[in-house]
Order: C-alpha cells, then structure tokens, then sequence
C-alpha cells in the first residue's frame, strides 16, 4: 500500500525523487517515469512511504510435521489462516495448490488419525472445484469464504511431488487486441519491453502466458504478427512449454536476444479464448450502406493490427463480373468474416 503525507515520519537530507509514476510492471524504482534525480518542488512533510504485505487472501500452505510438501491444506483469508473441507474434493484441485506452491504435482492423502495437527484456525472454503488450468485454489469454483458444512475431521491433506525450480518471473503485458485477454506478447527485460518470436509458439505457451497473467479459461496460441508488428526488441525465441509451467521464463531453451526473427513474426495470445466477445453490429451497420456492396457471411475470423480497428486497404483479387475482395485490414478487432461482393454492374468503376 502507498502511504503519502509522511505516515511514517518525517525524513531528512535531500528530496531526490519526485512526479513518480510507476505503471506497475517495472523492475526498479528508476526505471519509472519521474522527475529528474533531484528535481522537485516537496518539503519532507510530503515524504512518501509503503506497507508491504506478503500474504494476500487466497494464499496456501501446508501444515504438518513432515515439512512443506505435505500436510494439512490451509488458506488465508483476512489475516488468518484456515482449513479447506474435502466435500466434492478431485485431483485437480490437487494440482492447482501443488502448482500455486511451486511443485509439478500432487495427490490426496486420507485423513489418518494423529498423522497432522488438527487445523487451529475455521474452515474458510468448501465445494471447491477446479478444472486444473487455474493459477491459485481461490479462482477455482466454490463456495463464499467461511460458509461449509464441516467439520475439522473433513480437512484436505495434500502431498506435492517435484519441486520446481524457477527462474525468476519476469513481467507480461498483452498489446495490439481489443481486450485485455488478448494481444501480442511482450515481455519486460534490460529496461525494455520487447516481443517473443513465433518460432515453434503452441496452445500450450499460450496457456502458460494466459496462467502467468491469471487467466484459467482455454488459451489460443496466435503468430505471424497476428495482432501487429511489435516495436524495439526481440527478446525470446523458440519458446518450448509442456503447459505446466508456473511462467513463460521456465519454457526458455536460448538465452534471451538470441532470434533469427522479425516482427513480422511476433507471438500473440487469446486468453478465455470462447468467452463472448465484441459485437459485430457497428461492422455490418457500417457496410450496410456502402452502394454496389453486400455482405456475405462466411465464419468468425479475426482482422488484425492497424492503426484503429476502421481503417486498412483493400485489394481486389480474381477477375469478372463479381470480383472477391480480399483483406487487407490490420485491424484488431473481433468479427464474422464477411466477404465483399461487388455489384457487376459496378465493378469496371473501381
């Protein structure tokens, strides 16, 4: 939390940062934008300061007297910890905690009597439900917090199985779509956001990358520039994910900056890729009024890149009197891909 009007005190010496603002995904404090080093216009009455919480609601552990990969399954919410009750318990919910703790997998174990400490603290979740592809238990579906029908002898016990060791998460940002879900990837390393090649990009890097942003729905994988040319450098290239991985630099072969790539091949992603997107209605309503040309539905396709999702440049391909037109929009939007049919007696105009 950001605390201003010096909640901490008061400091002394010099004032060297000012006009700070930081988006969130820098590494440093220097790499956001600010003020020169020195240069402001605060007196130490205005020092600024923060609170770091390490633990955040939905954070998971596991209590026992046979270390951290196994043990009693516990939650926390609002500042204490608590147990989970095994009602409609899977093997993916399992997954999703060993995987939110940092292991490959895990497995169930049955409530032996003595074998862990009863839970201290109230039973915080119930009916829990996962799919598996979820990046923390509490996205998972379930009851609200504190509301079950247990009791302590109904504690999960987990056992997680292949530590993994990663690399340290680096940022990820999604640019060029319509939503947030969507867009080319672009990772932050050196100071820079830079783009990641296509070469050998699958549905299941994407699912990392959607996973690694906190998405769990299905995750698509889209190349060649799908949604525009990136900008300033190519950091990552041949990405190589089993899906499993807990970010996207656990799946890198190379060291990064090393490509035989342009943007002309840069990587992109659809997070919840099937979920309701952008109504059609203004691109059919736009169209519908241009003389000599009608709509013809064909299926969902995407138009991409582009400086703004109504401008582009359209080619005429084939010949005769009902001359196709072909696409050459870099958009960015989603749509129905209609074909442009041109009225033959307007055709020798064009």
């Amino acid at each position: 939390r950001a605390w201003g009007g010096a909640h901490f005190g008061a400091g002394s010496g010099r004032v060297w940062l000012d006009e700070v603002q930081c988006s969130g995904n820098e590494l440093t404090l220097d790499q956001c934008p600010k003020a020169a080093w020195g240069e402001h216009n605060c007196q130490h009455t205005e020092d600024a300061g923060v609170s770091c919480t390490p633990l955040t609601d939905g954070s998971v552990r596991l209590a026992g007297k046979r270390g951290s990969s196994e043990g009693k399954l516990e939650v926390f919410y609002r500042g204490q910890w608590g147990t989970v009750c095994k009602d409609g318990w899977i093997p993916a919910n399992t997954q999703v905690v060993c995987r939110q703790l940092g292991y490959r997998s895990g497995e169930s174990l049955p409530p032996e009597g003595g074998r862990f400490p009863a839970g201290s603290g109230p039973i915080l979740l119930d009916n829990v439900i996962c799919t598996g592809k979820e990046p923390a238990l509490s996205v998972c579906s379930r009851g609200a917090w504190l509301r079950h029908d247990c009791s302590p002898q109904e504690d999960v016990n987990i056992r997680c199985l292949g530590k993994l060791t990663h690399s340290p998460s680096v940022p990820l940002r999604l640019t060029g779509g319509e939503t947030s879900r969507e867009g080319r990837v672009e990772v932050y390393l050196h100071g820079l956001w830079g783009t990641v090649c296509d070469d050998g990009w699958t549905d299941r890097d994407a699912e990392v990358v959607c996973r690694q942003l906190g998405y769990s729905g299905v995750a698509k994988a889209r190349m060649m520039a799908y949604f525009g040319e990136g900008e300033g450098p190519i950091h990552v290239d041949n990405v190589k994910c089993s899906g499993e991985e807990h970010s996207l630099v656990d799946c890198l072969k190379q060291p990064t900056g090393t490509h035989n790539c342009r943007h002309s091949e840069d990587a992109g992603v659809i997070c919840d890729y099937g979920q309701s997107q952008n109504s059609i209605k203004e691109i059919k309503e736009g169209w519908s009024s241009v003389c000599g040309v009608r709509l013809v539905h064909t299926r969902q396709r995407r138009i991409i890149g582009g400086e703004n999702s109504l401008r582009g440049r359209l080619a005429l391909a084939g010949s005769g009197p009902s001359q196709r037109v072909s696409w050459r929009w870099k958009a960015g939007v989603w749509s129905y891909a209609y074909q442009l049919v041109l009225d033959p007696y307007l055709s020798p105009l064009l």
